[in-house]
């Protein structure tokens, strides 16, 4: 098996630690308590304290109209996975999370997430799981963090003939965790990034003949749309890095035109060509880790919908080339990859499996050489990950 190098950079570490050594970020991390200390939880590998992470949290989707979305999170102190964390430490909230879980954040020492279907960003404190808010948005979708202002993508906006609707990015002043005011965009937005003052939205088009082919590009300071570049139908996922990188996933039309990875230059706004490896690229998940790496795991089988499917790991450096990694056999098992998450620091890589998304999916956690380490259950459609550091708003 090709062996995965994975980038550690120096810049974001220091970043983390703040001029501190490893030994002050581990003892003001694990000084920590917390009312969630008394969830047992799932033993699932050795407890972790050397590292600037406190938890992983993993929102699971749940099945639309069920009201079962569920958050989950791994503890690395001690190496518990603890499931349905935001009902067992809010019980007074009698339908839990609500009805389909889209999109998780954290900001400082709170965890924002997007309920599309039940039309609300739930805010919790990170160390706790404890309700803050639920902040209206109809049809929320995914969340970027600018200034004071947290911007929320969503299918609700404007109205262009019979029930072709343009979507919007909604804006949500930090301080009073209450929306402020709201942009039209394209249709049926998806994800949401910000580089250089500027803010990026993917347009799908799901419901939208055609699908939409469209990223967006807003000024949040002026409310208003600058320019809209034509990229691919049917994007779903936006990115960006510190050198401008902004990457961007395309979903295709699931029968004759493929999934894709595309790359948009943030300095000059123009899509960079694309290289026959960069071509080749399906997206069933992505991600990117605080170093600006781009993780992406796909198949060639994307249209095999009976299965059996091969997945692979495809990697960029920032200013590198595509890598592609083929999974050991430990992961035959993976049927349905729907999220990607990977600690930079100890170089571990988290996948979320819905499996049939009807039932419990899986999280595997795999070393940097792409070996299995440990794999539990999780809720329903595990499809969104995000690291925590108390040491961010501490």
């Amino acid at each position: 098996m090709k062996k995965l190098t994975l980038l550690i950079s120096g810049t974001v570490l220091a970043i983390l630690v703040a001029s501190c050594d490893k030994s002050q970020v581990t003892n003001r991390i694990s000084g920590i308590t917390s009312e969630d200390d008394s969830l047992a939880g799932v033993n699932v590998a050795a407890g972790e304290t050397s590292g600037p992470f406190m938890k992983l949290f993993v929102l699971n989707e749940g099945k639309m109209g069920t009201d079962n979305a569920s958050l989950d999170f791994f503890r690395y102190s001690n190496g518990r996975y603890c499931r349905n964390t935001f009902k067992m430490m809010n019980p007074d909230i009698s339908l839990g999370l609500g009805d389909v879980g889209n999109d998780i954040k954290v900001w400082k020492n709170t965890v924002w997430m997007t309920i599309n279907n039940s039309g609300i960003v739930e805010v919790i404190n990170a160390i706790n799981e404890k309700h803050l808010a639920s902040i209206t948005v109809p049809s929320c979708r995914n969340i970027a963090f600018y200034g004071d202002y947290a911007y929320v993508t969503s299918y609700s906006g404007a109205v262009y003939g019979g029930n072709d609707i343009k979507g919007a990015v909604y804006k949500i002043y930090i301080g009073t965790m209450s929306v402020v005011d709201s942009v039209h965009v394209g249709y049926q937005p998806e994800g949401i990034a910000e580089y250089g003052g500027k803010l990026y939205v993917a347009n799908g088009g799901g419901f939208h003949t055609g699908y939409d082919n469209t990223l967006t590009i807003l000024d949040p300071e002026g409310g208003s749309e600058t320019e809209n570049l034509e990229i691919a139908g049917n994007l779903k996922d936006v990115y960006a890095n510190e050198n401008g990188d902004i990457w961007i996933s395309a979903l295709g039309d699931y029968y004759s035109v493929h999934s894709g990875l595309y790359h948009v230059d943030g300095t000059t706004n123009t899509l960079i060509s694309r290289s026959k490896a960069l071509e080749d690229v399906r997206v069933s998940c992505m991600t990117m880790n605080a170093a600006g790496v781009v993780y992406v795991i796909g198949t060639d089988d994307e249209w095999n919908w009976k299965g059996p499917r091969k997945y692979n790991l495809y990697t960029i450096q920032p200013g590198g080339d595509l890598v592609k990694t083929e999974f050991t056999s430990d992961m035959d098992a993976i049927t349905t990859p729907y999220s990607i998450c990977e600690d930079f620091y100890n170089g571990n890589i988290y996948i979320g499996d819905a499996g049939d998304c009807l039932n419990p999916g899986k999280i595997y956690c795999l070393n940097r050489d792409l070996e299995l380490l440990w794999s539990t259950t999780a809720g329903v459609d595990p499809g969104h990950m995000i690291l925590y550091s108390p040491y961010y708003g501490i």
